[in-house]
């Protein structure tokens, strides 16, 4: 079982203030502010040493970007940026290349089962975060991660011949390895996320994990689902 989202809606970076998306990767942790907001402010994140060797779930299709993302205050600043045709999130996302087209979303997902051995096998410092912070603690089980479309559209092809190979990590970035073909490897790296979603810990057993749960933030996107024909 996969985790994350409901339906097709995401959490996105609209206020930097309020997500604050550009300082999220996969298996970020922190905490959630009750309240009209719902903050989430990110306190640490699992090495990625500690995430190799894992499988990550990838959306089949990608995603257009919310027409209205030229104007998140983010987008404008130029804090997220975008993997090219190499692979690599080598620009950034400005609203000038929103407008422009041609960049679309893919959602890499941490399962549930992986992202719960992780927590009680080898990352005990965001286990015992979130056992501190109680009903706000949370961590980050998916990201939508911008890119080319061409090299979205290669990777989605990719995932629809079976699971990707173990990830691997490379200093603060994870490599998604896609085998054959150019690029062979995908780099999610800091910096790159443009919406997330968040898990919480449902249930305890001791010191220890024993159930996740998706959760849910206030500021939600239904976004548009890019054509089979182009995908």
């Amino acid at each position: 079982m996969t985790m994350g989202r409901s339906g097709d809606e995401f959490f996105v970076s609209e206020y930097p203030e309020r997500c604050n998306a550009h300082l999220v990767t996969l298996a970020t942790f922190g905490e959630i502010a009750h309240g009209s907001t719902r903050q989430f402010d990110p306190e640490g994140q699992v090495p990625r040493r500690m995430l190799a060797g894992l499988r990550l779930c990838v959306s089949p299709r990608p995603t257009v970007l919310p027409p209205d993302s030229a104007e998140f205050p983010d987008c404008r600043a130029g804090r997220i940026r975008f993997l090219g045709c190499g692979g690599w999130a080598d620009r950034r996302l400005t609203a000038s290349r929103i407008r422009a087209g041609g960049r679309v979303l893919v959602r890499f997902a941490l399962m549930e089962n992986d992202l719960r051995h992780v927590l009680n096998r080898r990352a005990p410092i965001a286990r015992r975060a979130l056992a501190s912070l109680a009903s706000g603690g949370r961590i980050v089980s998916a990201v939508w991660i911008p890119m080319e479309q061409s090299v979205a559209t290669m990777l989605c092809a990719r995932v629809s011949r079976g699971p990707l190979d173990q990830v691997t990590a490379a200093g603060a970035s994870l490599d998604v390895p896609l085998g054959a073909g150019s690029p062979s490897s995908l780099r999610l790296s800091p910096g790159t996320t443009f919406a997330y979603e968040l898990s919480r810990v449902a249930e305890w057993n001791g010191n220890r994990v024993a159930a996740l749960r998706p959760d849910r933030m206030a500021t939600l996107v239904t976004p548009s689902v890019v054509p089979a024909s182009a995908a």
